[in-house]
């Protein structure tokens, strides 16, 4: 397979996804860390709720300038702490094209693969044709979890990669890096990674108690989740507060 698809983020604020006649997915820019702040990109959840609404297959990208596991680390607790809820048929990839990260970049995308994996999510890692000759060859990950930036005049590279950024396109009078796919990620979604959460088993919901497919479809669609403890807890009672998020997630579903 070979399909056409953009990366975006809050330099192409503004940017209708719903103008991109051919555009067949797209990865958002989720954030990164700037002068030592962690910050979450001001158009993600925009863009985010456009793909959505479009049917487009998401994935995002975390723009990384951790020196180290631990600053890593920081960067993935409040990351998978904001995504909370949402669901990414395509992988969560790290960027890493920081010149002062060229060094420890292999220490830190193994690190990202092994995190992310941990926590259920499919992870994915994006950098430069040099970096991933150099520095990053040895990286153990599979190639359909390398995305790759190699812009000019090549070679369909599809056989070593997953994702392709082959350059850029001005539409709307706003630059978008373009992208091609090689890969049918629909295991994603079917073995319930990046908030699918397929089958997931609570440990106070058993299968004969009369509300079990119940949660199990609220969890699924991501309109309810469990505690952090693997509870669901279903003769809690639901405060307004929580009703209004359920709501604003179903309502978010059929706009």
């Amino acid at each position: 397979m070979k399909e056409w698809g953009i990366d975006i983020s809050r330099w192409q604020k503004g940017l209708q996804l719903d103008q991109f006649k051919y555009c067949k997915f797209a990865i958002i820019k989720a954030g990164g860390r700037e002068a030592g702040d962690i910050y979450i990109d001001s158009m993600f959840l925009d863009f985010y709720t456009q793909a959505k609404l479009l049917g487009l297959p998401v994935g995002l990208y975390w723009y990384t300038t951790a020196v180290n596991n631990v600053n890593l680390q920081e960067e993935i607790d409040y990351l998978l702490d904001k995504i909370q809820g949402l669901q990414f048929e395509l992988p969560i990839f790290l960027d890493l094209e920081e010149p002062v990260l060229y060094e420890q970049s292999a220490k830190l995308a193994i690190y990202w693969l092994n995190a992310l994996s941990d926590k259920g999510y499919y992870p994915g890692i994006y950098s430069s044709y040099s970096w991933w000759l150099d520095k990053l060859k040895n990286v153990p990950c599979d190639p359909i979890q390398k995305w790759l930036a190699l812009w000019g005049d090549y070679e369909d590279p599809g056989y070593d990669c997953g994702i392709w950024q082959d350059g850029v396109i001005t539409t709307q009078g706003i630059q978008v890096d373009s992208d091609y796919m090689f890969t049918d990620y629909l295991f994603i979604k079917e073995k319930g990674l990046n908030g699918f959460m397929t089958g997931i088993k609570y440990s106070d919901v058993s299968a004969d108690r009369n509300t079990y497919k119940a949660i199990q479809t609220v969890t699924e669609v991501g309109l309810m989740k469990g505690f952090k403890d693997g509870t669901f807890r279903p003769e809690d009672p639901v405060t307004r507060e929580q009703l209004a998020v359920v709501l604003t997630r179903l309502l978010k579903e059929v706009k």
